[in-house]
């Protein structure tokens, strides 16, 4: 009825402008980092993630402990609370091969949705 009244304030609208806008530049800048985390991983390292994720709701504590540190050291500063959530969703969604790119490592022996292996004749 009165469309207006429902919008929310201009103030609040920019904040969350602002807010995804920052949150974009923080994925930008931890998406590479993460990705090479996950690209210099050993096979097996990477292999036990892919098989672990699925059933956990976060990293498990090594993963998690390793990842911090070195983004901490690439960044040289400890990172902020969101920055290690975005952090922790970055991982997960890399290691499970989400996101925009294709995270699975090409030298993994199970094949990946992108590149199933052919069918026999």
């Amino acid at each position: 009825m009165f469309p207006l009244l429902d919008a929310p304030p201009i103030d609040t609208q920019r904040e969350l402008a602002a807010m995804r806008a920052e949150l974009a530049e923080m994925r930008a800048a931890l998406q590479p980092m993460v990705s090479t985390w996950w690209q210099d991983l050993p096979v097996e390292d990477r292999q036990e993630l892919e098989a672990e994720l699925p059933t956990s709701r976060g990293l498990p504590q090594d993963a998690d402990r390793h990842l911090l540190l070195r983004l901490s050291q690439q960044l040289g500063r400890p990172l902020t609370p969101g920055e290690k959530k975005l952090m922790r969703e970055l991982a997960r969604d890399t290691a499970l091969g989400g996101g925009g790119t294709n995270a699975r490592s090409e030298s993994s022996d199970r094949p990946s949705e992108a590149n199933p292996e052919p069918a026999e004749a």
